[in-house]
């Protein structure tokens, strides 16, 4: 995933970083070992049914019946969008559960959200689980207008690599209770930043398309591929940038897999 892609795509929830469900089935989707990918709900339950290459396939399902033992019907965004948050818990299990070398054992984030909004009542019986929970509880909200005034700051440090966005939350939410919101924010930010850099990509002399493809085939890691692979774009034939980028995906495939 690059650089900008994990920004959109990946939440820090309670200090841990987590994908988005729909970040999460692209991953596996475009993984060559994931055959196919079904999901399904009858209004009472969801079904996910994935495949992958060389293996039977697995089934996966959460009803409404299994949220309402785990605390989760009806609170928040379970008792607006029900369908879809069943369906990303079907999702969780299935795609986890059968390609964890894919996933790199990242949790889906609207799991952790749930888990953060049901831990005060699900944490009772663990008492050392619950302590910490209090102390976490009791920290205030970051104030909004300190929060806008140093947004572009921190966002700053993260553009110029000084720091990463998962380190400016962690910091973030040791001090206070960091909102959804002003998770969005600071991220949107620090997007902003790098739209520069990428524009200035555009201005790179022409590259040549064959010599790239060799280079990408003789790389050895994920690190250097991607920065042969930021050079696509410098490309000035449209074919041939086509070409190159499928040539990209393949390589990250194969790399993955090894």
């Amino acid at each position: 995933m690059k650089p900008l892609q994990a920004i959109q795509n990946i939440a820090i929830i309670n200090g841990r970083p987590a994908l988005w469900g729909d970040a999460v089935i692209a991953l596996v989707r475009g993984s060559p070992a994931c055959e196919y990918i079904t999901e399904s709900d009858d209004g009472t339950t969801a079904v996910c049914r994935v495949k992958r290459k060389g293996e039977d396939e697995q089934v996966r399902t959460f009803s409404i019946q299994d949220a309402t033992t785990a605390g989760l019907a009806g609170k928040n965004t379970w008792a607006q969008y029900p369908k879809r948050m069943r369906q990303m818990r079907a999702r969780a299990f299935a795609l986890r559960d059968v390609f964890p070398d894919v996933l790199r054992g990242m949790p889906m984030a609207e799991e952790l959200q749930d888990m953060a909004a049901t831990a005060p009542t699900t944490a009772q019986g663990e008492r050392h689980l619950g302590s910490a929970e209090v102390v976490s509880q009791a920290l205030p909200a970051y104030d909004q207008a300190k929060f806008d005034h140093n947004c572009q700051k921190w966002a700053q440090s993260v553009a110029d690599g000084q720091k990463t966005l998962a380190e400016v939350f962690t910091w973030l939410r040791a001090k206070a209770t960091v909102t959804l919101a002003q998770e969005k924010q600071l991220s949107d930010a620090v997007e902003q930043l790098s739209k520069p850099e990428q524009a200035e990509s555009q201005d790179l002399p022409e590259v040549n398309p064959e010599k790239l493809i060799a280079e990408m085939q003789a790389a050895t890691s994920l690190d250097h591929l991607y920065e042969r692979g930021g050079l696509i774009d410098a490309i000035t034939d449209e074919a041939a940038r086509l070409r190159v980028t499928e040539i990209f995906e393949a390589r990250v495939a194969e790399l993955e897999q090894a």
